[in-house]
């Protein structure tokens, strides 16, 4: 024995020798001048790191620091997030370590590494019926892994065209390969232990040792760090053998190499209660394999069942299994009394009205299951809301569902697990909802080879045991006895009932490491042991001593100004002066005369936001102390005066009764909160009144200008005198920039009064683009500037977005990248961040480049506020300043952010980066051409035009005109059912807003009546708001037409509804105009105008000079009067009507788009030659 102490000592003691670093005066002084050092973690990579529910940092990196922070003197401010967010700190030098870090080629370019303190097997996992015969046949699969993984570079280096699915975490990749949507994961074996353990993903299963070194795990520190790496490898080297074991022990190796006390210590009331009670009946669902289950003796066996008979044995409970006809039932016994206890149940609010639970002693994921018939991957359940969607009665997760999706039928309930499968496999129900390892258990047992999990639902079963409510001493009896179980006894279980496919080998040499570990352990352990008892008899005697010191205890409590009080909840024992002086009380004694405890003087009324005395039978202490996480307040009146306080509570060591509560006065705090909430509401409501005033003026001045646009689009084709034609322009640009402000202002105060929505759909984003670059084509060919598009090719051809919203955030970016570039390029690239086709999601990044004015430093701040713009801008380049504020908060909604680089006389680039945004699976609908209205001829028809302005009616009649319609006129919608009755309408343009009778209840009765419900009924409105036009839809319109109503878009609207011809193609037009003319002098021609006149526009086009342009025009009329050509003549009398006009914009458009003319020609006289060579 006494050898053995010696041997103890002499141990330890060469452990307390290692323990001192010996750093250098130059290390201690840094430390001195930087004690804090910032440390980023990954916030979900158990067990290196992660954090907890309360936001706790966890892991084996956090043992680590703790142990350099004890020896060094260190101290480490945590910074915990997503890996990807981790690295972009790091590498912005935000941050000075990483905690836990592999040491790879591309990290080493920024960063430092210390010596590892822990190498582990990089492993490949995939389902259990995938056939991976080595390590290479990897590159034939999806792999799913967190962004920023060192195992994407090793891969990446490799297979170099081996496929990525890039998610969030390690976590999220594992449910990625298990739910189908990748094949294989990759990474360190007890990360990949830990998360299938934990998450019970039980179809997974380690296929391959990868051929990858062990990854060898260091801190990372800045390459501007030398002397911190200095410090921390000493701190590392100087961490004992046993340390390290112990740390690996505790997140990695399995538990059984300890020893562990079971004795359960119940109280005195836990005893008694047992003695009472007797026979405790429990019972749990006896069709739910392999958790609980009959077997054919008639018993209860499972994982349950198994994990109860081991903590009767603890303590010999007398518990008896009730047998239940199905899981129904057992909730309807436990709901009469008829049962003490469930053996397995989750939480849920109904079941808390007549049960509490006991701590959670599982948990499993529920997913969402197909047959072969519907096995494509179901991302939400709203995706196939239309389906059979079954699952077994009486589970909690049906409460959740009907709760999170209110839209989603009822759920069908069968009575078990393997009835609801059944129906599945034979195709009477389309999915079923379960949990994965009754899923596996079932369709391995009976053979339902035909299903598979299809996607997540979100849901995951925690269970516990439920206990009665009266049965509160049974409810802490199952929480002791939970808690005496090891994680080896759980997994025993475990094993035993779903047996994984995991071969491996016995390494002895381990098995004998940790045999003498253990030893050492064990004498360590003894060693301990007895000091802490000598140590706790130490304290024993100092507690008495220290309470027999009233006087010191009163002196520190009497220091502080919030009010302590030391009670059991119901009466008080002692108090602070502050007690005395708040509450207006001589001493304790007066205070007791009137009240037996503070809680007395608390004001019940508001019971749901302040805490009471008592509220389910739990004193307003106790409630403090079960629930640490949350925050208390009490209302107290003194002196006719109400106060709050801020209540905190502590147990008093070696006493089970007294506890320690502080009150802290935040009444004044309180008061300013209300102030804030109420000037926030009435900072809402003015905005709120002051958008819905902007959206009425917008429509008040949107019907005028219906008039004003389309009255002028008329005259444009009647007016032939260039003067009267420049007037006539003037008007129309200002008519279209006028209801650009309006458009602006409108989207502007939809955006703040919250009515507008973004409506997502299948998109092709090519086309899109290409599609607005249209739209600009001749904008940008007036300018002669230099526009190019660069798509990245990995952009799927199918995304679902907004494209309404898109375009519009579009339209406004380019059109000010044009506005403000007179010279030189801009440029619109558009990329895939990730490279990556296959994702279910992507982040698009769209650029626009421009070599413009650009923006002062000073005012990129300020650039996407409303009604901002550069100074003096409005008097050249006029705006409202509302586009970039639009683009802002558009994209804000759409989920993205938008940024500004720009530097004044060099440019800007706008850059909008939309994250997650879905790929479709599905085309977007085909959608046609622009009509043009030139070129079609409509069949007879008559139609009703329904308005109360005449104006409005007559503008309709005279953009019809050159067509062979009838029009029949009405002023509101009771005239029109008068003229309904007496004429053959083929098609009826409504006005919404009428005298009398309107627009709405117009289309109500019409399209209730048969004899008029088939005519087809357009609504015209100046309205745009969202529940305007759903009315539209909902009172039985066909379609819609926005005031000021264009006469393309009133052409190409009338077009869906009635029946029209085409006219010839116009080159085939022009070329059959040439099938007289001699191609000796048509060649001739082409001669001229595409050698020396080609060669003069070039030259004189971007002058600007009109003297220049006037000569070049006498020499194309003067080579046309040899030649009759239309294509020509039509371009000449153009380009001379605009050089009268002095229309600057047209004519630039003129010039720069000769070489197009040419091009024409040229293709017209080789259709002619081939013709007359045909």
């Amino acid at each position: 024995m006494n050898f053995l102490r010696l041997f103890i000592i002499l141990f330890l003691f060469v452990i307390n020798l290692n323990a001192t670093i010996l750093l250098t005066d130059e290390e201690k002084q840094w430390i001195s001048n930087n004690p804090i050092v910032k440390a980023g973690v990954d916030e979900n990579w158990p067990p290196f790191d992660f954090v907890d529910n309360k936001r706790n940092y966890l892991g084996i990196s956090s043992d680590y620091l703790s142990l350099i922070s004890e020896s060094t003197g260190l101290k480490f401010e945590i910074y915990s997030n997503k890996w990807s967010k981790v690295m972009s700190k790091i590498q912005a030098k935000e941050i000075d370590i990483l905690a836990c870090a592999a040491n790879t080629e591309a990290r080493r370019e920024y960063l430092d590494f210390t010596s590892s303190y822990l190498d582990v097997d990089i492993v490949v996992v995939g389902k259990k019926n995938l056939n991976l015969k080595t390590f290479d046949d990897v590159q034939n699969y999806k792999v799913a892994l967190p962004k920023g993984n060192f195992v994407h570079e090793k891969l990446k280096k490799r297979f170099p065209k081996i496929e990525f699915i890039f998610v969030k975490s390690n976590e999220e990749a594992l449910k990625y390969v298990s739910y189908g949507k990748a094949d294989v994961y990759i990474g360190n074996l007890p990360v990949v232990t830990y998360i299938i353990n934990n998450n019970l993903l039980t179809n997974l299963q380690v296929k391959q040792k990868s051929d990858f070194e062990q990854a060898k795990l260091s801190i990372g520190v800045l390459k501007d760090k030398k002397i911190l790496l200095s410090i921390l490898n000493k701190a590392l080297n100087n961490i004992s053998k046993e340390k390290k074991q112990k740390i690996a022990t505790k997140w990695i190796l399995n538990d059984s190499t300890f020893t562990q006390d079971y004795n359960i210590n119940l109280t005195k009331k836990e005893k008694d209660w047992l003695l009472s009670h007797g026979k405790i009946n429990i019972s749990g669902d006896s069709f739910w394999p392999p958790y609980s289950f009959l077997n054919k003796d008639g018993n209860y066996v499972g994982m349950v069942p198994d994990l109860v008979d081991l903590m009767v044995k603890k303590i010999n409970l007398n518990i008896e299994y009730e047998h239940s006809l199905n899981w129904a039932d057992t909730i309807t016994s436990m709901k009469n009394r008829k049962l003490d206890m469930i053996d397995a149940i989750s939480y849920s609010p109904s079941r808390a009205e007549f049960m509490n639970f006991s701590t959670k002693y599982f948990a499993a994921e529920i997913v969402i299951i197909g047959n072969k018939n519907n096995e494509k991957y179901i991302s939400s359940l709203m995706k196939i809301k239309n389906k059979k969607i079954a699952t077994v009665k009486g589970y909690s997760v049906i409460e959740s569902i009907s709760k999170d999706y209110p839209l989603l039928p009822d759920l069908i309930k069968v009575n078990s697990p393997l009835q609801g499968l059944r129906n599945l496999s034979n195709s009477q129900l389309d999915y079923f909802i379960l949990d994965i390892p009754s899923f596996e258990y079932y369709s391995k047992a009976y053979g339902l080879s035909n299903l598979k999990i299809v996607g997540p639902t979100g849901y995951r079963y925690e269970y516990g045991f439920g206990i009665l409510k009266e049965h509160k001493e049974l409810v802490s009896i199952m929480n002791k006895l939970l808690n005496s179980i090891s994680t080896d006894e759980k997994d025993e279980i475990y094993r035993k009932w779903i047996k994984i496919d995991y071969e491996e080998k016995i390494d002895y040499d381990l098995v004998w490491k940790i045999v003498v570990i253990s030893f050492i352990i064990l004498l360590g352990i003894i060693y301990w042991n007895r000091k802490l008892k000598i140590e706790i008899e130490e304290k024993e005697i100092a507690q008495e001593k220290l309470s027999e010191s009233k006087d010191f205890v009163s002196a520190i409590m009497n220091s502080q100004l919030d009010i302590i009080v030391v009670t059991n909840g119901k009466e008080i024992n002692q108090v602070n002066q502050a007690f005395n002086d708040v509450l207006n009380f001589k001493d304790l004694e007066e205070f007791k005369k009137e009240h037996k405890c503070i809680s007395d003087m608390f004001d019940t009324k508001n019971y749901e936001d302040f805490l009471v005395p008592i509220k389910n039978g739990i004193v307003w202490i106790d409630e403090i102390l079960n629930n640490p996480s949350k925050s208390y307040k009490v209302k107290i009146l003194i002196k006719k005066k109400e106060y709050i306080f801020k209540v905190v509570a502590s147990r008093i060591k070696n006493n089970r009764l007294l506890k320690t509560a502080v009150f802290h006065d935040i009444t004044e705090l309180e008061n300013l909160y209300k102030d804030l909430i109420v000037a926030k509401d009435n900072a809402l409501s003015a905005a709120r009144h002051k958008s819905e005033f902007l959206a009425n003026m917008s429509h008040e001045i949107r019907t005028p200008m219906n008039s004003v646009i389309g009255f002028t689009d008329l005259l444009e084709k009647e007016i032939t005198n260039p003067i009267q034609r420049d007037y006539l322009s003037s008007i129309q640009k200002g008519g279209v920039a006028l209801l650009a402000i309006i458009n602006d202002i409108l989207d502007l105060s939809k955006i703040e009064a919250g009515k507008m929505s973004i409506n997502n759909e299948s998109v092709n984003p090519k086309n899109l683009i290409m599609e607005v670059e249209s739209i600009f084509h001749s904008k940008i060919v007036s300018k002669n500037v230099n526009f190019s598009i660069d798509i990245d090719n990995s952009i799927p051809d199918f995304i679902i977005i907004d494209s309404v919203r898109l375009r519009q955030i579009l339209f406004n970016l380019i059109g000010n990248a044009i506005k403000f570039t007179e010279q030189g390029s801009i440029t619109l690239k558009v990329q895939n961040l990730y490279k990556d086709s296959i994702k279910s999601k992507i982040d698009l990044v769209i650029s626009i480049e421009d070599t413009g004015i650009g923006i002062e430093e000073k005012q990129l701040k300020n650039i996407f506020n409303a009604f901002e713009q550069q100074s003096n801008q409005d008097t050249k380049f006029g705006g409202t300043g509302l586009g970039l504020a639009i683009c802002s908060k558009l994209v804000t909604m759409m989920n993205g952010d938008i940024y500004v680089e720009s530097e004044r006389g060099v440019g800007s680039t706008f850059t909008i980066y939309l994250k997650d945004i879905a790929v479709s699976s599905l085309g977007e609908q085909i959608t046609t051409q622009k009509l043009d209205y030139s070129n079609i001829v409509f069949e007879k028809a008559t139609i009703l035009v329904v308005d109360d302005i005449e104006e409005n009616r007559k503008l309709v009649k005279a953009s019809l005109k050159e067509f062979d319609f009838k029009i029949v006129m009405a002023e509101n919608g009771k005239v029109a059912l008068d003229r309904l009755k007496n004429i053959n309408i083929d098609l009826i343009l409504m006005d919404l807003r009428m005298p009398i009778l309107n627009g709405y209840e117009a289309a109500r009765i019409i399209k209730n009546d048969n004899k008029f419900k088939n005519i087809p009924l357009v609504a015209l409105t100046a309205s745009v708001m969202g529940k305007d036009l759903e009315k539209v839809g909902e009172f039985g319109f066909d379609a819609y037409l926005r005031k000021p109503v264009i006469i393309s878009d009133l052409i190409e609207k009338i077009s869906e509804f009635l029946p029209y011809e085409f006219l010839n193609n116009t080159i085939d037009k022009e070329s059959e105009d040439l099938k007289d003319l001699d191609l000796k002098l048509f060649n001739e021609l082409i001669e001229l105008l595409n050698g020396s006149l080609k060669e003069e526009n070039r030259e004189i086009k971007n002058k600007g000079d009109f003297l220049l342009i006037a000569s070049f025009l006498d020499k194309l009329i003067e080579i046309s009067s040899k030649v009759e050509i239309k294509l020509l003549s039509n371009y000449i009398e153009e380009l001379k009507n605009n050089i009268d006009s002095f229309d600057i914009e047209k004519v630039d458009f003129l010039m720069n788009s000769y070489e197009e003319l040419v091009d024409k020609l040229i293709l017209m006289k080789n259709i002619k030659g081939n013709v007359k060579n045909g």
